[in-house]
């Protein structure tokens, strides 16, 4: 998740009623199309609401994305590239003005695209120690959500553990990686 797309994407910790439907023809290639109820964008908190309200705020989002083996030691990797739109009157007070009035930015919906990517870079074990390598990135043209365009990216090593007789992955032990997000001025 980039903050990009904060502020009117459901997710875990407010979900919202919709439908999600993903096409995989081949096992290495997937699109994805969702439609949900966008009410979030206008501060409704519909991860509390009984049923959904479908009206002018709607959220639809598509991802395309593949997934490879690279090379004799086949490393994994992936990328994904999605678009989202968000309908609507969007709004965020900015604070007051100097007539002492509240001052508020406002927009009629806002539109966004995203990419990510990863590839596991060296594997070191058959258990599957190594390194992998990520990048995100993010732009819309939002005048009212946290930023409008977003770069992450960097390394993180993974290493195999077992414990009591089970293997299982610890990912992310060391992270190296540098992160900007830019916002809209005031």
């Amino acid at each position: 998740m980039n903050p990009t797309i904060l502020g009117v994407l459901p997710g875990y910790y407010n979900s919202a009623y919709g439908v999600t439907g993903t096409l995989a023809p081949t096992k290495n290639w997937y699109l994805s199309l969702g439609s949900y109820d966008g009410n979030l964008a206008d501060g409704v908190q519909t991860g509390l609401e009984f049923a959904p309200a479908f009206n002018s705020y709607r959220f639809q989002i598509g991802e395309f994305g593949t997934a490879w083996l690279l090379g004799s030691q086949r490393l994994p990797g992936a990328f994904a590239i999605g678009a989202w739109d968000q309908t609507g009157l969007l709004k965020v007070s900015t604070g007051i003005s100097q007539d002492n009035r509240p001052s508020t930015i406002t927009q009629d919906g806002s539109q966004g695209v995203y990419m990510f990517a990863s590839q596991r870079l060296w594997l070191r074990s058959p258990e599957g120690d190594g390194l992998s390598g990520f990048i995100q990135l993010g732009v819309d043209d939002s005048q009212t959500m946290i930023a409008n365009r977003y770069f992450w990216g960097g390394s993180h090593s993974v290493r195999a553990c077992s414990r009591a007789g089970k293997r299982f992955v610890r990912r992310r032990v060391r992270l190296v990686g540098t992160e900007h997000a830019f916002g809209v001025p005031a």
